[in-house]
């Protein structure tokens, strides 16, 4: 019969029928014939020339048996180490084969003996339940292959998603701990009721030089409080936890090296079936701000201290001046009205006219001598070129009147930009020099001074009053307070005095003041 190529066939059904050399060709045929009678799709193939089925593999493997193929076990090793297609059920074809042969047969593992002769019905009915089961159990290995490589497939995706899970964890993790380990503060956890740290950062052994296993240590951080915060901290922190009171408190703590560390403790209470079960917070380092805090408050108190000595000396020195200007008005502007009184109600109708025109000329001295005082006394008061033209000006007038009324011969060394912009520091620094130079004429001894003036990088004006005379000795306590005022009006406007007494070789004052004054 004319053989179908692999492309012809369909899978269900392939049948591959095998003659063996020496079988007769007559019966092959014949069993062909009714093989296909019954639909199955048969080939035929000479020995075990298994390529006319082309590369797709049979469905059944047909043998035909006969006494001279020899026993069961040749016969069936002899197809079976042939033939491509180990898994492909054999079924044996045989005339007048017993149950014994059969058996044979069954035991060398074939898929089943059919005796003939056999009629159609009977070949499709045994042949076709081999094929369905043939079916079946590729199918159902098929599946399971299939199910096999998905599982795998899954395990593989599984493991994948497992192990970059675990490394974004890590990786989660690192970030984590590097946060807190560089963060400005030392984060800690502990148990709510005992106090006892579960954790705490690295940052603790860097600010405070005990090894982070110390703090584990029960009772450790009550310990090495500073003794005055032992006395109220814990009982504070343990108030709050009780009442489940976020809180934040700032205490002092004695680092391993003796030193004093502020700490501002922020803290959260973890709340767990209604009840406070853990603290959780971060220790921040103050001691800085707590220093200048202090020092600011000595500053103030020390501010208030020389307002309070500044202001009586104030009240001192306005009634010295009021003193001064009584004497002025009694012992020079009153004489001089006084006298202008008398000698004008000398004046009658019948005084002669040579009289009235010396009596005249005297009152006008006296009234010319009282408005020099008063002009003299108002300068004094308050300088007008202070005003008008500023700071240097003024000092070169007075300059000028010491020359001119004490003999003292002052140079003045003004450098560029010398002026303060405020009125106050002025006026203060023009008292401040007059006051200096008057102390030159009293105690000096010398007849020449000067005055230099620098405005220096960090924003201050330096005036340096110095003279030639014999000097002094600071430290050596003298009546007046004239320096020690000095001093602290300057220092009421964030300036200083600093005095060189010189002792033999002419002392110096260096005043050294804002050029603007601080709102």
């Amino acid at each position: 019969m004319a053989l179908q190529t692999a492309s012809q066939i369909p899978l269900a059904g392939r049948l591959l029928l095998i003659g063996q050399e020496g079988s007769s060709g007559g019966e092959q045929s014949c069993l062909a014939d009714i093989l296909a009678a019954e639909g199955f799709l048969v080939t035929e193939a000479t020995g075990l020339d298994t390529g006319v089925c082309g590369s797709a593999a049979p469905d059944l493997i047909l043998a035909p048996w006969s006494a001279a193929h020899g026993d069961a076990a040749s016969f069936v090793a002899h197809i079976t180490d042939s033939a491509n297609w180990k898994d492909v059920p054999v079924v044996v074809v045989g005339m007048a084969m017993d149950a014994e042969l059969r058996g044979a047969f069954y035991r060398q593992g074939v898929a089943d003996v059919i005796s003939l002769p056999c009629d159609g019905a009977e070949l499709r009915s045994r042949i076709g339940r081999l094929l369905e089961f043939r079916h079946v159990s590729v199918a159902r290995q098929d599946e399971a292959e299939a199910i096999a490589a998905t599982h795998e497939q899954l395990s593989a995706m599984r493991v994948a998603e497992m192990v970059e899970a675990e490394a974004q964890r890590a990786a989660l993790e690192r970030r984590f701990i590097d946060i807190v380990n560089t963060t400005d503060g030392i984060i800690w956890e502990a148990d709510a009721t005992s106090f006892a740290f579960s954790f705490v950062s690295d940052k603790a052994e860097r600010l405070l030089g005990f090894p982070v296993t110390d703090w584990y240590r029960t009772g450790f951080w009550v310990e090495n409080l500073h003794p005055e915060d032992r006395l109220w901290a814990p009982e504070f922190c343990a108030s709050c936890t009780g009442r489940a009171e976020p809180h934040d408190f700032e205490y002092r703590f004695i680092a391993r090296d003796g030193r004093t560390v502020w700490l501002h403790d922020v803290v959260t209470v973890v709340i767990e079936d209604g009840k406070p079960r853990w603290l959780r917070g971060i220790m921040i380092d103050v001691t800085a701000r707590k220093e200048i805090e202090m020092r600011m408050e000595q500053l103030t108190h020390e501010q208030a201290r020389h307002l309070s000595q500044l202001a009586g000396e104030l009240t001192h020195a306005e009634q010295r001046e009021r003193d001064r200007l009584y004497d002025l008005l009694h012992d020079e502007v009153q004489p001089l009205l006084v006298a202008v009184r008398l000698s004008l109600s000398s004046l009658t109708s019948a005084t002669p006219i040579g009289d009235t025109l010396r009596i005249a000329g005297e009152a006008r001295d006296h009234v010319t001598q009282v408005m020099q005082a008063v002009r003299h006394l108002s300068v004094k008061l308050n300088p007008p070129l202070i005003r008008e033209r500023g700071l240097q000006p003024a000092l070169e007038a007075l300059a000028d009147w010491v020359r001119a009324n004490h003999r003292l011969l002052v140079v003045i060394d003004a450098g560029e930009d010398v002026e303060p912009t405020d009125a106050a520091i002025r006026l203060l620094c023009f008292n401040c020099v007059r006051e200096l130079l008057v102390n030159v004429v009293k105690h000096a001894a010398t007849d020449r001074a000067s005055v230099l003036l620098r405005h220096t990088d960090a924003g201050y004006l330096r005036i340096v009053v110095a003279d030639e005379g014999h000097g002094f000795d600071p430290a050596v306590p003298t009546s007046g307070t004239g320096l020690a005022t000095m001093r602290r009006r300057l220092e009421m406007f964030g300036g200083s005095l600093v005095i060189d007494g010189g002792r033999g070789g002419g002392a110096a004052f260096a005043m050294t003041v804002p050029m603007v004054v601080a709102k």
